[in-house]
């Protein structure tokens, strides 16, 4: 088609009179010629900058799931930690259990004695770690204080303290 054009130009010239080259005929048909598609540098460029801003998602992405995960731990240890106070509201200020350094689960290596069955009418479904499906660490110090462990995303230890009634992140 853009023969047909040229052509069409180089007749019209040529009734007009004006002389005309060859060698200006092909540079003036090679200058106007459209190319279609992309160079190798242009396309490397593109993807260069695609990969870039994909690890900038990946590591935001990454940061969003650790902040959710640590929510969830929190939340998780407080519905425990709920739990625990109605039954020793309702069972004379007694603790569910006096074992030290257990795990709130039913029939786990590390179970606390009663802790689970003590519970489970507060809290039927006994909440796992988010991202390891592991259990939370209960730890009895008296007949009345006890703490609640978890680790969070950044290896800190989320703790809570029944004696002083506190919540503390201690680093891991």
């Amino acid at each position: 088609m853009a023969g047909g054009r040229l052509g069409f130009i180089l007749f019209t010239l040529k009734k007009a009179k004006v002389k005309i080259d060859t060698k200006a005929e092909c540079m003036f048909y090679s200058k106007n010629k459209k190319q279609k598609g992309f160079t190798l540098i242009e396309l490397l460029v593109v993807i260069a900058i695609v990969g870039v801003l994909s690890a900038f998602v990946f590591v935001s992405l990454n940061q969003a799931i650790n902040t959710a995960n640590d929510a969830k731990r929190k939340a998780d240890l407080s519905a425990i930690q709920k739990a625990i106070l109605m039954y020793s509201v309702q069972n004379n200020q007694d603790l569910p259990s006096l074992d030290s350094d257990c795990d709130i689960c039913d029939s786990c290596p590390e179970a606390c004695e009663n802790l689970y069955s003590n519970l489970v009418q507060y809290l039927p479904n006994v909440p796992l770690d988010p991202k390891t499906n592991s259990f939370y660490k209960y730890n009895a110090l008296s007949e009345q204080n006890y703490t609640l462990r978890s680790i969070l995303s950044n290896n800190d230890v989320y703790e809570y303290q029944s004696e002083t009634n506190s919540w503390n992140t201690l680093s891991g």
